[in-house]
């Protein structure tokens, strides 16, 4: 496929050194990209943090349906993007699950604004996340975790310990769960 040739412009004019985690642009593939990229003043994105041979066009990920698919949709009865958003869910433990001193919680947080857009959500919704366009949370968009929290059967300070250390080793893969959860006796009885 051929390459786009960049318009030139002086590099004074250009917005040089941006960088990307994730989950904002793609290749003309559609793969994701991560990395160094530049802004030329007419709006289009190259690879690379200053412009060179290897710049490539990025395209801005859409993640919302359009105008024209909603009306594509409603001409045809299709649905092109089945994915939905998470609702928010507030887990209340059964009897059976003090009975067993635990219950599962389930959380999802945007990729690209981790810190920002932890939601609680129940088993069913965590189920349903996939990257394959099925009714569900978009897999692409979202990560999840599940963690295994304590509430009885043990002393409150072994449940605070278990807790705490969950909240720790899950932090790495997904930030700001630590903070989300403040009270690790949430539920404890």
């Amino acid at each position: 496929m051929p390459r786009i040739q960049q318009p030139y412009y002086n590099l004074h004019q250009i917005l040089l050194g941006q960088y990307t985690n994730g989950g904002e642009f793609v290749l003309s593939t559609g793969e994701d990209y991560v990395g160094g990229y530049h802004v030329l003043p007419n709006e289009q994105r190259f690879s690379e943090f200053r412009p060179t041979d290897k710049s490539v066009e990025l395209f801005e990920k859409k993640t919302s349906p359009t105008q024209d698919i909603l009306r594509y949709n409603q001409i045809t009865g299709n649905q092109i993007n089945k994915y939905v958003p998470p609702i928010s869910y507030q887990p209340l433990p059964t009897t059976d699950d003090y009975k067993k001193g635990k219950f599962d919680r389930f959380f999802v947080q945007k990729r690209n604004s981790p810190l920002n857009t932890i939601v609680e959500i129940d088993g069913t919704q965590f189920n349903q996340i996939n990257i394959l366009n099925n009714p569900g949370i978009n897999g692409v968009l979202w990560n999840k975790i599940q963690l295994n929290w304590k509430i009885g059967k043990i002393p409150k300070e072994d449940a605070n310990y278990l807790n705490q250390y969950i909240l720790q080793v899950s932090t790495p893969n997904f930030p700001g769960i630590g903070d989300f959860l403040q009270n690790t006796l949430e539920f404890y009885q």
